[in-house]
């Protein structure tokens, strides 16, 4: 009876042993690591909707950006814009957005004010430009063409 309990014992430790990661028994000369480390890589795209807008003489266009993150780690873009015409430009929630997960996109209002004194017809190219804040040497542009009515 003895011999028996001993025998089950044993082989029991065997199998807890070959299963708990642990244990330290192990030829390294079998084991090969790889390990890549990849840097960050900035990039962006953008659209703006609607490509064209019309509105009165004192009255707000309303556009929507919408920046995608192409880059490979979190990121923020700042927006700038101009006006071929000089009209005001506003980001009603700021000028940053972000931060934007890789391959995922967000919105965000911008409004066009255009003056009391434009002219019927009178046509203002807006462009709106994204950079990133990782990396400020990485920008894109699109613009939409807001036409006094």
């Amino acid at each position: 009876m003895k011999i028996k309990f001993l025998k089950i014992l044993t082989c029991i430790l065997l199998v807890s042993f070959a299963f708990i990661p642990e244990v330290h028994a192990v030829d390294s000369s079998n084991i090969a690591v790889t390990v890549t480390i990849a840097k960050q890589i900035a990039g962006v795209s953008i659209r703006l909707s609607p490509k064209n807008r019309r509105a009165r003489p004192g009255q707000i266009a309303n556009l929507r950006a919408t920046v995608r993150n192409e880059g490979n780690g979190d990121d923020s873009f700042k927006l700038t814009a101009s006006s071929s015409l000089g009209w005001s430009v506003e980001f009603p929630q700021g000028d940053i957005i972000g931060p934007i997960r890789p391959e995922r996109r967000e919105g965000i209002p911008i409004r066009v004010i255009i003056p009391s004194d434009a002219k019927r017809g009178d046509r203002d190219k807006v462009t709106i430009t994204a950079t990133s804040r990782f990396d400020p040497s990485v920008s894109v542009s699109a613009f939409s063409t807001i036409t006094a009515r």
